[in-house]
């Protein structure tokens, strides 16, 4: 189900991220991210269909998602929890807490990370661009994984 992105996966993660990001990753982006020792692009698949990925980089006790998307087809499903979790129960084997930051406006994802045990600890003011819009960082300590 979950497994590390390759080479053939690259495509359609850039092109799952040209239809719904407003900088979007390219082909080139994710192959480089997932050329760094500390990064990791993880896919979940569902018979043989990709459901969705996420990047994140992972460097001694501190942690990143970078990016992260589930395809409409399988929204609401808990698809994205799933992944999620996944990316945490990694940060916590490493031993890293994990932040991120995402749309202020982006309530339905902003309820997701919290439920998972995500907490705001700021904001970054315009860090989006097409539209402009702050930035609310979360940060999960690591230690406590709900599901």
């Amino acid at each position: 189900m979950f497994a590390k992105a390759t080479e053939a996966d690259f495509p359609l993660l850039a092109a799952f991220e040209a239809d719904w990001s407003s900088e979007p990753w390219s082909e080139e982006a994710f192959r480089a991210f997932s050329r760094e020792g500390s990064s990791t692009v993880l896919v979940l698949r569902e018979n043989e269909e990709l459901v969705g990925y996420a990047a994140f980089r992972l460097v001694c006790d501190y942690g990143e998602l970078e990016t992260c998307f589930i395809a409409p087809a399988f929204r609401r499903r808990g698809y994205a929890k799933m992944l999620l979790s996944e990316v945490l129960r990694c940060a916590a084997e490493a031993g890293a807490c994990l932040t991120l930051e995402v749309r202020e406006s982006n309530l339905a994802a902003r309820r997701l990370y919290e439920s998972l045990g995500f907490v705001p600890c700021g904001t970054r003011r315009s860090f989006y661009k097409n539209p402009t819009e702050n930035a609310v960082v979360y940060t999960h300590s690591g230690k406590e994984v709900r599901l």
